[in-house]
């Protein structure tokens, strides 16, 4: 619901309750009514969260310049080459959830563009909680609905990110996101 129909639900409630002659019933009417246009406008609400943090999260130039970047590097391209050459990858999306073989194909890629967003320990590792805590700001910046919805999220999916998947992860918590709002 946008603001412009919760005010002509608004409007509507209060025309409905001048209706009524009765001044405690025009109350009570008016409240019934203000209510449910309320309740309404907090759900659509809900259901934006999981758009939003996608967006905060895939839409950033660093990363868009990281992912092409990394299309150059000589492991990132001969990744990309190894994807594009196996049958069961030639679809694979990065923002996805996908697992198996094609994840561990991808793997030195997606290193690639961790190290360029500095997702990555001393040693190579991938720093996972910096990318959930990253992740999870973009959803406290959205209020304690999408914070909720997030963490949900994250309890669905776990916070394992096996061969630098982290942009799959994202995918998983978001999706799981649209399901509980």
């Amino acid at each position: 619901m946008t603001s412009s129909s919760l005010l002509f639900t608004t409007h509507f409630a209060l025309a409905f309750c001048r209706a009524f002659t009765s001044t405690n019933m025009m109350k009570s009417v008016g409240l019934v009514l203000l209510l449910i246009a309320t309740f309404a406008y907090s759900s659509v609400e809900g259901s934006n969260c999981g758009s939003s943090v996608a967006k905060a999260i895939y839409e950033k130039q660093v990363l868009k310049d990281a992912l092409n970047a990394c299309k150059s590097d000589r492991m990132g391209s001969a990744a990309l080459t190894a994807l594009a050459a196996q049958a069961t990858c030639k679809d694979y999306e990065f923002n996805e959830a996908n697992g198996g073989k094609c994840d561990e194909v991808a793997a030195p890629y997606m290193k690639c563009v961790a190290g360029k967003l500095g997702y990555l320990n001393y040693g190579g590792s991938i720093h996972y909680q910096m990318i959930f805590d990253q992740y999870k700001s973009y959803a406290v910046a959205r209020g304690t609905l999408c914070k909720n919805q997030y963490d949900n999220g994250v309890r669905v999916c776990g916070t394992t990110i096996s061969n630098y998947a982290f942009l799959g992860k994202a995918g998983c918590i978001i999706n799981a996101m649209y399901q509980s709002g």
